[in-house]
């Protein structure tokens, strides 16, 4: 799945910082784990208070990514 360019300036108007969803969107993926950058955006906003680097906002990710598997 792509990120388009619209989406992303979207993205920096809402205020969110773009890099760190992009960045933590591509980690993800590479991972395997098919997710939207809007959930990740999503989620991002659930937890910014606790969220500074791409590394935490993957955390964040995986373990709801994980939550998700174990209900299947």
């Amino acid at each position: 799945m792509l990120i388009s360019a619209i989406y992303v300036l979207g993205i920096r108007l809402r205020g969110t910082p773009a890099n760190l969803l992009v960045d933590a969107y591509l980690r993800v993926r590479r991972a395997g784990v098919s997710v939207y950058i809007g959930e990740i955006e999503q989620i991002y906003l659930d937890h910014k208070s606790e969220i500074s680097t791409s590394e935490d906002l993957l955390k964040f990710i995986m373990q709801i990514a994980s939550e998700s598997n174990s209900y299947s």
